[in-house]
């Protein structure tokens, strides 16, 4: 019992903190339409992005861990599960849905500290991977939206624990606007110059001629799929 009543109080406080996280990065994302970046700034010098990011990671796994959702084909087991719905990803897929979206918290953090030193086509596929990384998240989110306020049986509730699932995927997507504004931004403005000729063409072509978000695009399908190929090799079942 002492278990359950620690693990409850855990994701009680995650829960209360992602809240108070999201409230912050939301209003940065809203000043950033006004080019009012006090509150971004307060957000990058506090470093509330990684906090909002792991602690987000964390509130995930515990309530995945939690309800210990059953896969598609088991029995839901009424007055023993903690959910009454089935797991949105059948766990022999997960990897290949959970490691996309970590490359895109990786690529985050590359160019959130890196920005500056990466070449183009680096920058570009950095954001390429954040871009997939919010497109998954997403996905997720509308699996478990159906649930927000209606229950398995279809009955109105006003709130479910599957709700929770959204922030953290929501906080990356505020983040990462906020943060590819200012590098897409920074890049597209700067004169910075690589000691390779080559990759100083590549700037001038694709940061200078603001066309790195172009190539972004372009690079969406092949790294994906290179990602699934490198899956496909080492796990057998990727979805």
């Amino acid at each position: 019992m002492s278990i359950i009543i620690m693990v409850f109080l855990l994701i009680l406080i995650s829960i209360a903190l992602s809240i108070i996280l999201t409230s912050i990065n939301l209003v940065g994302f809203i000043k950033s339409f006004s080019n009012k970046t006090s509150v971004e700034n307060f957000i990058y010098s506090k470093n509330i992005d990684f906090t909002t990011i792991v602690l987000g990671s964390i509130l995930t796994s515990i309530l995945w861990s939690a309800f210990d959702y059953r896969e598609h084909y088991e029995a839901i087991q009424i007055g023993v599960d903690w959910s009454m719905l089935h797991a949105p990803i059948n766990e022999e897929y997960l990897v290949s849905v959970l490691i996309p979206i970590v490359l895109g918290y990786a690529a985050y953090f590359i160019l959130r500290l890196y920005r500056d030193k990466l070449s183009p086509i680096l920058l570009a596929s950095s954001i390429s991977l954040i871009f997939i990384s919010n497109a998954i998240s997403m996905m997720i989110v509308l699996q478990f939206s159906k649930h927000f306020f209606v229950n398995a049986y279809g009955d109105t509730i006003s709130l479910s624990y599957e709700m929770f699932f959204a922030l953290p995927p929501i906080n990356f997507f505020l983040l990462s606007y906020m943060l590819l504004k200012n590098v897409v931004l920074e890049y597209s403005s700067s004169d910075y110059n690589y000691s390779n000729r080559l990759l100083n063409t590549l700037n001038t072509i694709l940061v200078k001629g603001q066309h790195v978000v172009g190539l972004s695009m372009v690079l969406l399908i092949p790294l994906y799929a290179i990602i699934i190929f490198i899956l496909t090799i080492f796990w057998t079942k990727t979805g």
